[in-house]
C-alpha cells in the first residue's frame, strides 16, 4: 500500500468509497446499453443473467465469509455483515432499522449508483438491477431468502425500502468447516479502528468490481460467443473514458493536481489504500509502479478468469488514463495476465 489505513481520515474515507461505489453502478450501466444495443431482446436476456450470476456470486461468498466469521446464516447477518461499502457510507440510515434473524428492514436515503443512474435517465434498468440482483443474492446466501423493494429510487421515490425476510423455522445451512476462501473473506469484516475498518470497505468493495466484471463476461460469452470479444472491449473502453473525465473533474474540485502519479495514486479504485504498488518513478511527467496485487485481481485468480482480466487491463486502464488527460499514454510493458512475471504500469504525459 501507499498509505497505511492510520493516516486514513473519514471524510476522505468516504469520498474514496462513494467514488468507488460510482463507478460500480456506472460499470453497470455502460455494459447493460452497449449489450442492449448490440442484441435487442436477447441482449436484454444476457443483462439479466449477469444479475442474477452477480447476486449468486455476492450471496455466496458472503454466506462463506459469514460461515467462517461464526454468523448464522440468516437475514440478520446478512444484512449486518453486507459486502460492499454501502454500509460504511449509509450507516444513519442502517441504524434507524429493525434487524432480526427473520426480518430485516431498513430504508436508504443516499446511493452513489442511483445517482449516477438517474443522471443518465437510466431508471428502467437501474430498477432491473435492484430486482433481480438482490433476489438472486438473498436466495444464494440462504435458499430461503427473499427480499422486496417496494419503494425504490429507480422507480421515482424519493428513497428505497428494502426488506429482507426468511421462514422463521427455516432449516440451519450444514455447511461443513470454512472453506479457504471464506476464512480469508471474513478477514476483510474485521476490524480494530474505523480506518482499518474503512480500508476492509475498500477491499471488498473492490473485489465487487471483479465479480461484477466476470459475471458480465460469462454470460456475454456464453450467448453470444462470436462478437463478445467485440462488445466487451467496447463497453470497457467507454466506462473507462467516462471515468477518466470524471476523476479529472474530482481532482480539480478537490485540489489534486493533475499529475501521472496522482492519476494513479488518487484513482477511484483506492489505489494508494487497496493496491499492493511498489512505486519506482515519480516525475513531473511520468510515473511507474509494479502492481503486485489488487483486490479485483485476486477475484479473477479465485475464478480462473485470465482472458477476461487481460482484456479489463489492456482495454479500460489506457482509456481511462485518456480521458483523464489526453496527453496521457498508459502502457503495460508487464502484465501477469499476459503471463510475465509481475504487472508493470506506466504513464507518462506526451
Amino acid at each position: 500500500m501507499v498509505v497505511a489505513p492510520e493516516a486514513l481520515e473519514r471524510e476522505a474515507a468516504i469520498a474514496s468509497l462513494n467514488d468507488l461505489l460510482s463507478v460500480l453502478g456506472r460499470l453497470y450501466m455502460h455494459y447493460a446499453n452497449t449489450v442492449i444495443a448490440d442484441y435487442g431482446a436477447d441482449g436484454e436476456m444476457t443483462v439479466r443473467n449477469h444479475l442474477r450470476q452477480f447476486g449468486q456470486w455476492r450471496g455466496t461468498e458472503m454466506r462463506e465469509a459469514h460461515h467462517a466469521m461464526g454468523k448464522p446464516i440468516d437475514m440478520q447477518s446478512l444484512t449486518c455483515f453486507w459486502d460492499n461499502a454501502s454500509t460504511y457510507v449509509i450507516d444513519d440510515d442502517m441504524d434507524a432499522g429493525t434487524y432480526t434473524p427473520s426480518d430485516s428492514r431498513f430504508d436508504v436515503h443516499f446511493c452513489p449508483a442511483s445517482l449516477a443512474w438517474k443522471d443518465a435517465g437510466f431508471h428502467r434498468w437501474g430498477h432491473v438491477y435492484c430486482d433481480e440482483f438482490h433476489q438472486a443474492c438473498a436466495s444464494s446466501y440462504h435458499p430461503d431468502g427473499n427480499v422486496v423493494i417496494p419503494i425504490n429510487m429507480m422507480k421515482g421515490d424519493d428513497h428505497c425500502a428494502f426488506r429482507w425476510i426468511m421462514p422463521a423455522n427455516a432449516a440451519s445451512l450444514d455447511l461443513g468447516d470454512p472453506t479457504e476462501l471464506g476464512r480469508r473473506l471474513a478477514r476483510t469484516y474485521v476490524s480494530d479502528t474505523a480506518e482499518q475498518g474503512a480500508v476492509n470497505a475498500m477491499l471488498r468493495t473492490s473485489r465487487l468490481v471483479g465479480g461484477c466484471y466476470l459475471t458480465m463476461t460469462r454470460p456475454l460469452v456464453a450467448r453470444h460467443p462470436a462478437t463478445a470479444a467485440e462488445t466487451r472491449r467496447r463497453f470497457l473502453q467507454v466506462w473507462a473514458e467516462e471515468r477518466g473525465r470524471r476523476l479529472r473533474e474530482r481532482h480539480r474540485e478537490r485540489g489534486i493536481a493533475a499529475t501521472p502519479a496522482n492519476f494513479v495514486r488518487e484513482m477511484d479504485f483506492c489505489a494508494r489504500y487497496a493496491w499492493d504498488l511498489d512505486e519506482r518513478a515519480d516525475a513531473p511527467d511520468r510515473y511507474e509502479a509494479g502492481v503486485a496485487w489488487t483486490p479485483m485481481d485476486q477475484a479473477w485468480i479465485d475464478y480462473d478468469e485470465a482472458d477476461a482480466a487481460r482484456a479489463f487491463w489492456e482495454v479500460s486502464y489506457p482509456a481511462l488514463a485518456r480521458g483523464y488527460d489526453d496527453r496521457f499514454d498508459l502502457t503495460l510493458p508487464m502484465l501477469t495476465w499476459r503471463g510475465d512475471g509481475e504487472t508493470v504500469l506506466r504513464v507518462a504525459r506526451v
